[in-house]
Formats: structure tokens, C-alpha cells, sequence
């Protein structure tokens, strides 16, 4: 019977904690039946929110936006296309949507959606293909209080 008993330190502390095992349990298919939104867990993997907007509100970056246009020079398209293109396409395909429920998280989708698009596709039509999800997503996020 106590072979059943979870040890004291394996019972989660937190809501981070219970979101990290829940998060765990998704991904090596313990609950098969159930997708991310049955549950509210962020299943964007590897994916690091922060690292989004560390790299947007950088200096560097800050001193490189051309304010005629609100983008970056196009010497970082390609840093961008090899660090983040990855996040576009999670985000693109609804892999991000949990981040909709925090500020920083929606801050760091619209970047993805919105102005990584622009580097990752320069001069063509998708660099703007998802501005209309991204100003949506925003617009929420500012009903919700998180302005």
C-alpha cells in the first residue's frame, strides 16, 4: 500500500509545478484522450516566451528599428529566420494559443506573429498574413486587463 503513496517531495508545491507535470504527462501520451485546451496546459515545448522578448527589447535591436517603417534592418532577418522561425510556424499553428492567458506571453505572440513575420518573409505577401490573428489576440488581451 504505501508503494502507492507519492513521497512528500514528489506532490507538486505550485501551479507552476502542476503545469510543469501535467505539461510532461501530455507529452509522453499518459492522457491520450486529451488535448492541450481540455486542460489549459502550454504545450509550445522548447519554446521560450522570454527569449522573444529579450531579443525584441534588446538595445541592439532598439537601435537598429528604422522608424520610417517600425522593422529592423535587414541584416537581422536572417537572425531571426534561424532563431525563431520555429515559434512562427508553432505559433501559426495554434501551438501558442495558451498564451493568450498571460500578459508577457501575448506580448511576445503579437512580436511573432506581427514582426518576426515581416523578417522571416521580407517583400512578400506573408509577412503580413497573420496581422489580423495578431491584432485579435491583442485586442483580447487588452479587454482582459493585460495593457
Amino acid at each position: 500500500m504505501s508503494e502507492n503513496v507519492p513521497k512528500i517531495e514528489e506532490i507538486p508545491r505550485d501551479e507552476e509545478d502542476i503545469r510543469r507535470r501535467t505539461e510532461e504527462a501530455l507529452r509522453k501520451g499518459m492522457y491520450p484522450y486529451m488535448k492541450e485546451e481540455d486542460i489549459g496546459v502550454d504545450l509550445s515545448g522548447d519554446i521560450d516566451y522570454q527569449e522573444i522578448l529579450d531579443f525584441w527589447f534588446s538595445d541592439r535591436v532598439k537601435a537598429s528599428i528604422d522608424n520610417s517603417t517600425g522593422l529592423l534592418s535587414k541584416e537581422f532577418d536572417e537572425e531571426i529566420k534561424e532563431r525563431f522561425t520555429h515559434v512562427y510556424e508553432a505559433a501559426v499553428n495554434g501551438k501558442l494559443r495558451m498564451w493568450e492567458r498571460w500578459p508577457k506571453r501575448v506580448c511576445a505572440l503579437a512580436i511573432v506573429l506581427c514582426l518576426f513575420a515581416r523578417h522571416i518573409y521580407r517583400d512578400q505577401p506573408l509577412a503580413f498574413s497573420n496581422d489580423l490573428p495578431a491584432v485579435q489576440i491583442v485586442k483580447v488581451a487588452i479587454q482582459k486587463g493585460f495593457d
